[in-house]
């Protein structure tokens, strides 16, 4: 159980106690990279990501479900077996297809796992020192069953909450009214609700499973309980991160950018001298680095908000902080005393 600290500041910071540890953890620990990359596949850690992933896609969802046509992906599956011209054609087609579906399976396996691995290799003690990414892995796997009920449960929640949106959506594109307009909007405002509250209740619960040894219906009533009291926190500190990440992005690209000047000089010389083959050297090594660097700013933003996330978890469990915009109106109405 996460104790309680009953000698807490009344209007301590918060930021200061999540946001410096996470950021030094995240680069600190280069092991929690791996299951940083393959759990950012259903879970980044971010909040407000999800809302613009989802916004970003709607129009398009939107006019795919008023499409009555069938996927192209359905149709070829469907020439490729049963429209085969040999049985050994179908035969190769079903084979192809259930090795996809098995490293499919794996892969999801994988990034359940590291969602586990990342909260207990920032939270987790063994022997009073920090796990390796095997004893990480390790535990992932152990809760790996919860951990792939909690994500259905979620999954769901957020599809649904999509598909709410997207009807509206939809049905405003193919008979555009401002009825149709004004439901849109409301469907929107009610996903960014669901949104946030579904993905926060998520990684609360991610906590609650894998340090507290929490069953899946009992971490999302413990996530639902910390989410509710703290709600206001939650919003300040999903943007926080937002901000930060999207900060990262840039620091990573514009990193790229000065490591890639002397490649594109190298570039410019092999043009002029009509080498070709230093032209496409420099290109190849100019693609690698560039994925490398996004990749791991990637991979770091991601261990960061696990951190962060974590860190919340375990300070509203302790008894929270007020948040930033009530310590600023305590300030302005001179209520506000820190000491």
């Amino acid at each position: 159980m996460i104790r309680k600290n009953t000698k807490q500041e009344a209007f301590g910071s918060l930021y200061r106690h999540i946001i410096p540890p996470s950021l030094k953890e995240a680069w600190r620990m280069k092991w929690l990279w791996l299951p940083a990359f393959f759990a950012s596949m259903f879970q980044t850690g971010g909040v407000y990501d999800v809302v613009l992933v989802a916004f970003k896609q709607a129009k398009n969802q939107g006019t795919a479900l008023m499409d009555p046509s069938i996927s192209p992906y359905a149709v070829s599956l469907y020439e490729r077996i049963i429209l085969a011209p040999s049985v050994f054609s179908a035969s190769g087609a079903i084979i192809s297809l259930l090795i996809g579906i098995v490293i499919s399976l794996g892969i999801i396996g994988f990034a359940l796992i590291s969602q586990g691995a990342l909260v207990f290799g920032h939270g987790g003690r063994i022997r009073g020192r920090t796990p390796t990414l095997r004893e990480t892995l390790t535990t992932g796997a152990r809760y790996l069953p919860r951990i792939f009920f909690l994500n259905i449960i979620t999954l769901f929640l957020l599809w649904l909450a999509r598909f709410i949106m997207i009807v509206p959506v939809g049905y405003s594109i193919t008979y555009p009214s401002v009825w149709l307009s004004i439901a849109t909007v409301l469907a929107a405002l009610v996903y960014i609700a669901s949104a946030i509250t579904v993905t926060s209740i998520h990684l609360f619960a991610l906590n609650a499973i894998v340090l507290q040894d929490a069953h899946v219906a009992e971490s999302i009533i413990r996530a639902w309980h910390l989410f509710k009291k703290a709600w206001l926190n939650v919003l300040e500190i999903g943007l926080v991160l937002f901000v930060i990440s999207a900060l990262l992005l840039v620091t990573g690209f514009v990193a790229f950018l000065m490591m890639i000047l002397p490649i594109f000089l190298l570039m410019v010389v092999g043009a002029s001298l009509n080498a070709s083959a230093v032209v496409y050297v420099a290109y190849v090594i100019g693609v690698i680095l560039f994925f490398s660097v996004m990749i791991t700013v990637g991979v770091v933003s991601v261990s960061f908000q696990y951190a962060a996330w974590h860190h919340l978890f375990i300070r509203l469990g302790e008894g929270g902080a007020a948040p930033k915009i009530h310590r600023w109106l305590r300030w302005l109405t001179g209520s506000y005393n820190p000491s």
